[in-house]
């Protein structure tokens, strides 16, 4: 298992990569961060509504250009997703932190005098490594720390669509958005509540440097 998490999670970069150096390496690289809202689509009947966490995004990326404006950029980095649920007087907030490998396929338009205003799309993966989990009532409150696996609190690997909107500026400071829909279900095999299904959404948005 931990050999597999491992392939998936620089099979995309070193796919980057190489196709870099297949087309004479004119890679271009970046880093971005920001801030991210993240909230959870659940199939859960005791659940009476839900609400976004903020959390944060941290990035290094490779980016190669293609043809006619098009890019392939893959990117390696930490994103915090969760979400808070609301059931009759109890109020739960879940914070995870993952590993996350999204791979776009990106269109650039040239704005003259300003720069680029960049569209893009498509897969990505994402491994999570912590989690807590903080539990609220009318008399007291508790929490715990979230494991991962198929038969614990949320299975570890979470994939899905990624969408990105930004503007690359002339001095290479970036604009960042980006909304993330897994599309995978995290819910544990063996869960003993009424939770048939968990999916992560963020969205984020931040800033970054295009070198």
């Amino acid at each position: 298992m931990v050999n597999t998490i491992k392939r998936l999670i620089f099979l995309p970069v070193l796919l980057t990569f190489a196709c870099g150096i297949a087309r004479g390496q004119d890679l271009q690289f970046g880093i971005k961060t920001g801030l991210s809202f993240a909230t959870q689509g659940i199939a859960d009947p005791d659940i009476l509504s839900t609400n976004s966490v903020p959390t944060f995004n941290l990035y290094l990326y490779v980016e190669k250009p293609l043809r006619n404006d098009f890019y392939i950029q893959g990117a390696l980095g930490i994103m915090g997703k969760g979400v808070t649920t609301y059931q009759n007087i109890l109020t739960t907030t879940v914070q995870l932190t993952y590993i996350d490998i999204p791979v776009n396929l990106i269109y650039k338009f040239t704005l003259p005098n300003l720069g680029k205003l960049y569209v893009g799309g498509g897969p990505y993966l994402s491994v999570g490594i912590s989690g807590n989990t903080q539990f609220q009532n009318t008399n007291n409150s508790s929490g715990e720390n979230v494991t991962f696996g198929s038969d614990q609190d949320y299975k570890r690997l979470d994939a899905g669509a990624d969408l990105t909107v930004g503007f690359e500026f002339n001095n290479r400071l970036t604009f960042n958005t980006n909304y993330a829909l897994e599309l995978n279900n995290i819910a544990p095999d063996n869960n003993t509540d009424n939770t048939s299904s968990i999916k992560n959404r963020v969205f984020s948005i931040g800033l970054g440097f295009h070198f």
